[in-house]
């Protein structure tokens, strides 16, 4: 006897229309040696809302189906007020609205296959409580008081690693490095390997400091381990030893990732 999963008819009748439904179905009739009248509609609803959470979240290639769009309204206040509590400017991160915006909406319409989408595991759930607590309480908090989740603090950890792996207000990283060759190249690899993805880096190495120079790069952070008199006033400024030890190369990494959230 065949089993087939089991959903809700208001499930079925609610993506059953969708014009994302409609294509994957159409696409397996042509694939799918069984007769098409022996697979329940519940089988290609819950396939099709499976096939969400492949979704890939990027700034320059965000993918949503034409009908799971329309439900933005619904979940964007929530992101309007996480916005508002940690003080982002819309203008600045509206990608990052979009993109929370169209997770929500994602997991809530994969809630309707099966509410495990809203879980996750006590590993992530103790590094997130670790690293980003204020984040974590911010989204739980939101969730708690706005929103029907089954699993709201579940939700909350998904939500805080969604917005710290895509949030990045360093954009550009002037890297000022004095020393012999051996630890110019070991910085400048280290350097590309602790830097956010879509953090350009620049190098000027062993090269003085000219201020006129740099305010004309539009450096969002200065990294040096040299020490200079006249710091620039509108650009941060971060400090190395000029040892560069692999514990300082660990501490820019959690300040970078600190910055993301400030």
């Amino acid at each position: 006897m065949k089993k087939f999963i089991q959903l809700k008819e208001e499930t079925i009748n609610k993506y059953s229309s969708h014009s994302g439904f409609l294509l994957l179905k159409k696409n397996l009739a042509k694939e799918v040696i069984i007769e098409e009248q022996d697979i329940p509609e519940s089988e290609y609803v819950f396939l099709y809302l499976v096939m969400i959470n492949n979704v890939i979240y990027d700034g320059n290639s965000m993918s949503f189906t034409n009908e799971l769009v329309k439900e933005f309204r619904k979940f964007e206040s929530l992101v309007d007020m996480f916005f508002d509590t940690v003080n982002l400017n819309y203008s600045v991160h509206m990608d990052l609205k979009i993109l929370l915006t169209g997770f929500l909406v994602n997991l809530n319409a994969l809630s309707d296959a099966s509410d495990i989408f809203q879980t996750t595991n006590s590993y992530l759930k103790d590094n997130i409580e670790k690293k980003y607590p204020h984040i974590l309480a911010i989204w739980y908090k939101i969730l708690k008081n706005n929103a029907n989740f089954i699993h709201t603090y579940d939700m909350a950890i998904k939500l805080t690693v969604f917005t710290v792996s895509k949030m990045n207000t360093v954009k550009k990283v002037l890297f000022l490095i004095m020393g012999p060759p051996a630890v110019i190249s070991y910085s400048k690899y280290l350097a590309l390997k602790n830097l956010p993805q879509k953090t350009e880096a620049v190098f000027l190495l062993n090269q003085p400091f000219k201020p006129e120079l740099i305010e004309k790069m539009n450096i969002d952070l200065i990294v040096c381990n040299f020490t200079v008199v006249e710091p620039l006033k509108n650009c941060e400024m971060y400090f190395f030893s000029n040892i560069l030890s692999d514990v300082e190369w660990s501490n820019f990494r959690l300040y970078l990732d600190e910055k993301r959230l400030s």
